[in-house]
């Protein structure tokens, strides 16, 4: 009987069970973490407050999410308002994937003119913020379609030169939302979530980059009962992130 795939483990025999590794190379050796002699931090989008990885970042429908996480977006891009003092050491490129990128656009067109790089005290201009900010309209996905689109991303990752040479800063993915942007058959199902979950840390988050998944809750909730707050859906999207947040308004 002929030997047939096995994704990325090589080839099994159909009648032995044996891996042929591809190339001698086995996919598991490049897995090995480097054990460091000292603590290290965690690596901040913005300082503090977001770490990298996976951030599932949920809230109401029509709360406001989209309002409010353009402008954080655009400060891990560099851009600070005079609305607040939030600051970033290293700015990286961001992609914005979304369902509604004539919203993105508005919100971007408003805020420009108020924005500052997050060095120097001068104005934003178009063509500064067109090249660290890209809006894309999105689609629902299969999870290799999500793979071209890690592909893709990658491509936007900067060099900044530092005291020990060039140094790789990939970029920020916000998917906004998973809804919009997750060909999933059933949002409550664990299984399916799952994959796509591990689709986006097998792709985005292997290649270094971040991102942020925005999702709804099933109910607005406030202040008080931000305990009860979860993400609509399966409880992997929640349980498979290395972050989740949460949007709520106070009632005044």
């Amino acid at each position: 009987m002929p030997a047939t795939a096995q994704q990325d483990f090589g080839v099994v025999d159909s009648e032995t069970g044996e891996i042929l590794v591809k190339d001698g190379v086995n996919p598991w050796a490049n897995r090995i973490y480097n054990q460091t002699e000292k603590l290290t931090t965690p690596n901040w989008v913005i300082d503090g407050f977001l770490a990298d990885g996976l951030t599932i970042i949920a809230g109401a429908p029509g709360i406001g999410k989209t309002s409010a996480l353009v402008p954080l977006a655009a400060m891990a891009a560099g851009f600070i308002s005079h609305l607040c003092h939030i600051s970033i050491k290293t700015r990286r490129k961001v992609i914005y994937v979304t369902e509604d990128a004539a919203q993105v656009n508005r919100i971007l067109f408003g805020m420009r003119k108020h924005l500052k790089r997050h060095t120097a005290p001068e104005s934003i201009g178009f063509e500064e913020m067109n090249e660290w900010f890209t809006i894309i309209e999105t689609h629902r996905s299969t999870p290799t379609e999500l793979a071209l689109l890690a592909h893709y991303c990658k491509n936007k990752t900067n060099l900044i030169e530092t005291i020990k040479g060039p140094l790789e800063v990939p970029p920020l993915v916000v998917l906004d939302t998973a809804s919009a942007t997750l060909a999933l058959t059933s949002e409550n199902d664990n299984s399916e979530v799952a994959k796509y979950v591990s689709c986006i840390k097998e792709t985005f988050l292997r290649m270094g980059m971040i991102v942020w998944l925005i999702a709804h809750t099933p109910k607005a909730l406030d202040r008080q009962e931000v305990q009860k707050m979860t993400a609509r859906g399966a409880s992997a999207f929640e349980g498979d992130a290395n972050c989740t947040a949460y949007l709520f308004q106070d009632k005044d």
